[in-house]
């Protein structure tokens, strides 16, 4: 949930309200609730005005996660719980801004081939893992070959395996080549997946690495108990945030817990007394905190759809008509409503949602709006009719 993640980060960095955080997912939309407080924020903008409160370093920023997380090695891994800590240990090559462009974040400038598969950054100066070593080239190299080695299980193994070659040009170039062109490839490089990897940490720790991880990021780790809580420890010597934050050095916050809740509903308790500082909203709360003083609402746009599909080698699907006729029976606007809560989702008419780079709004013009009388039709040219019960079916093709 790319638009959650980074009011997340915002708490982190910025801390414009300190308290409770929730937030929801749905159908394109997500809604994010922060509580206000009297406490002075925990984190300093870059420029302070005159008069300001002095902010100082300290508490802890503390959420849910439904299970352990498997691993903060990103390269062994898919796992939602694991990658939602490890967004805050690693530093990627690249990040998406609010206006859905891809921009430099540990590099200077990034340059594209003509060809479009040659790809060559130039990496900022001053970068280091949280071990002391420098971020260069060769980090950027090891990273990517071990993501084509063992990261079979990694969302990027196949944009891994379309990397060509990878080759240090300097200690502040690293060059990729790739097989052929992949619109894609912005998207994958910004992904905590990503993630640059402190090629030292990982050839000393060897296979425990899982629990030892090193990167460039505003936190690391600095405690795992199992089935219970992970718990980061802010990065003093971060610098290099994404440009949209006042703040330019590390977090104010001092620690970022991740309490492991399975249960929905212990969550929202804990959320309640005040012991998490963020939820997710569901239809069974999406309204609870509308009238609490404490709490503000923000809608983000999330990633990700909710849509139905069709198995068009199996009847009666098959038919382009029937296709045709189940797609004006849907009403998408009442599923917002009813299954969403309203203000979980919103419709859309596209196979992208507006929040993900290569929406086009043109293509809506295509889309099948809701109108019964129009399905009825179109089945009733194939034969279906209503039966006594109301179920429309057709003899000999069973219902549907």
């Amino acid at each position: 949930m790319a638009g959650y993640r980074r009011l997340r980060d915002r708490v982190h960095r910025r801390a414009f309200l300190s308290g409770m955080v929730a937030g929801g997912r749905g159908m394109g939309m997500g809604l994010v609730l922060a509580a206000c407080t009297t406490s002075p924020p925990t984190h300093v903008p870059a420029t302070q005005k005159v008069g300001a409160p002095t902010l100082k370093v300290g508490g802890s920023f503390r959420e849910a996660v439904t299970t352990d997380p498997d691993t903060f090695d990103p390269h062994v891994t898919s796992d939602p719980a694991s990658s939602a800590v490890f967004a805050n240990i690693y530093s990627t090559l690249l990040f998406q801004d609010f206006d859905k462009t891809y921009k430099p974040l540990i590099v200077d400038r990034m340059d594209v081939g003509q060809d479009n598969k040659t790809l060559t950054f130039t990496l900022r100066q001053n970068v280091k893992f949280t071990n002391g070593d420098p971020l260069d080239a060769t980090a950027v190299k090891f990273t990517f070959d071990r993501l084509k080695q063992i990261g079979t299980k990694s969302p990027l193994f196949e944009t891994a395996n379309n990397f060509a070659a990878i080759d240090v040009v300097d200690p502040r170039t690293v060059r990729i080549t790739l097989n052929s062109p992949q619109a894609t490839i912005f998207h994958d490089l910004a992904t905590e997946y990503a993630g640059i990897l402190s090629p030292k940490a990982v050839n000393q720790a060897g296979e425990r690495y899982a629990r030892q991880p090193v990167g460039s990021g505003p936190y690391s780790l600095e405690d795992w108990k199992t089935g219970q809580e992970v718990t980061l420890v802010r990065n003093a010597g971060f610098a290099w945030p994404e440009p949209y934050y006042e703040n330019s050095g590390a977090p104010y916050i001092e620690r970022h817990r991740f309490r492991v809740i399975p249960e929905p509903a212990t969550t929202q308790q804990l959320f309640d007394i005040g012991e998490l500082d963020v939820l997710i909203l569901s239809t069974a709360n999406v309204g609870k905190y509308d009238q609490n003083p404490k709490v503000k609402t923000y809608k983000l746009p999330v990633s990700g759809i909710s849509y139905v599909g069709f198995n068009c080698r199996k009847a009666p699907f098959d038919d382009r008509t029937v296709r045709q006729a189940l797609s004006h029976a849907i009403d998408k606007d009442e599923i917002v409503r009813v299954a969403l809560g309203g203000e979980l989702g919103q419709v859309i008419n596209t196979p992208l949602p507006p929040s993900v780079w290569g929406y086009d709004e043109n293509l809506g013009q295509y889309n099948y709006r809701y109108d019964p009388e129009a399905a009825k039709l179109l089945l009733a040219q194939l034969g279906y009719r209503p039966g006594p019960d109301g179920v429309v079916g057709r003899q000999n093709l069973g219902r549907a």
